[in-house]
């Protein structure tokens, strides 16, 4: 008998990593510097999604860039940096994104016709 995954199956499939796929792609990392994501899926069954949950589950030893993933060790200290400095970046963006949200809740009355989206 097979089993039909449910979209929310693989929406969290997609988003969550194992221990075993994190080891799986530093090994594939491990003194190549910079690997390109589209590299990356080819040699993996992994897609684009998935290596960003992948290097988000690493604690820190996968690296992503414009350039691609690399292992932390394999790359110059100032493209670590860089990294952080781009994840900062984002936070700060959805922390402000956040606070709007809640502001908006604070004071929250029906939408007005015109802000509502139709199809």
């Amino acid at each position: 008998m097979t089993t039909q995954t449910t979209q929310e199956e693989f929406v969290l499939e997609e988003r969550t990593a194992t221990r075993g796929q994190v080891d799986a792609v530093i090994a594939l990392l491990r003194g190549k510097g910079w690997v390109s994501a589209d590299k990356l899926v080819w040699l993996t069954t992994f897609t684009k999604r998935k290596l960003r949950s992948i290097a988000e589950a690493s604690e820190g030893l996968i690296v992503s860039s414009n350039e691609g993933y690399a292992f932390i060790h394999d790359v110059p200290h100032s493209d670590a940096i860089s990294t952080v400095m781009r994840l900062q970046r984002q936070a700060q963006k959805m922390q402000q994104r956040a606070a709007k949200i809640l502001a908006i809740l604070d004071h929250a009355s029906p939408a007005p016709d015109s802000f509502i989206f139709r199809s």
